[in-house]
């Protein structure tokens, strides 16, 4: 007779308005799906790969530090330099010191630039990555002070230097002391130069300003996205400034393209 017994269950009165407005608004989360900021596909950020390049119009998608260096480097040979060197407030900007905490946190570096020596297909070789999740890689007395010693460092061992810049120009937070990092990290680059000895600057999406005006254009020049910005300095500031005839470039780099200075 146990066949014949009434099932005990409970029953669930669900809320319909939250099953409604669950059905307007679906839930995705932000890390599935990527938007091309070139061709507006949306692109399942599997299909992106490793690259981070459309698949549909080959947009190159900006990558941080430790995503670059597992491209470049051969694996568990990068061996990072120059840590431990504390940014300062020189200016007492307000809120500067908890800005630069708050990012440290979120992106799991020191600073905007990441530096140290890796071998790439068996090669020893000096790296520098910069990383514009970091207040937009702007370039500071760290910065500087990091890219200065490695060129230092690659001198006196003799060793090649790439630089992989990705940067919004000198940091305002750190007025005249960001502007010298200018003429210092290009001092280091000319006695590295001096020696005889191999720098390539591969310029990745946005290089820009102070960057550019320095360290980024005195080795061997790459171009690594098909959309990159490179910017030396705003347009229409310039037309406030100075005659139409000495405006720096700002224009979009459409292709991939290498040139030696």
């Amino acid at each position: 007779m146990a066949l014949f017994q009434k099932k005990k269950y409970i029953k669930i009165n669900p809320n319909r308005s939250i099953i409604e407005k669950q059905a307007e608004n679906p839930e995705v989360p932000d890390e599935l799906f990527a938007k091309c900021p070139a061709c507006k596909h949306t692109i399942y950020q599997k299909d992106l790969g490793e690259t981070k390049i459309c698949p549909n119009c080959d947009y190159n998608f900006r990558i941080t530090a430790h995503e670059r260096l597992a491209l470049v480097a051969d694996e568990n040979s990068f061996e990072e330099m120059f840590t431990g060197i504390n940014t300062k407030n020189p200016l007492d900007f307000p809120g500067y010191l908890e800005k630069l905490e708050a990012t440290k946190a979120k992106t799991g570096l020191d600073e905007a630039i990441m530096t140290g020596s890796a071998t790439i297909k068996g090669q020893k070789t000096l790296l520098a990555i910069m990383d514009s999740t970091f207040i937009m890689a702007s370039m500071g007395t760290v910065v500087g002070e990091k890219l200065t010693r490695l060129f230092e460092y690659a001198t006196k061992e003799k060793l090649p230097v790439i630089v992989f810049t990705a940067s919004g120009g000198a940091r305002m937070q750190e007025g005249i002391m960001s502007l010298m990092q200018m003429a210092k990290t290009s001092a280091a680059v000319k006695r590295h130069s001096a020696a005889g000895l191999l720098y390539i600057t591969v310029l990745t999406d946005p290089t820009t300003g102070g960057v550019t005006a320095s360290f980024a254009s005195l080795g061997i020049l790459f171009w690594q996205n098909r959309s990159h910005s490179l910017v030396l300095r705003d347009a229409e500031l310039l037309n406030k400034q100075y005659d139409k005839r000495y405006q720096m470039i700002s224009k979009k780099q459409n292709f991939c393209s290498s040139m030696v200075l």
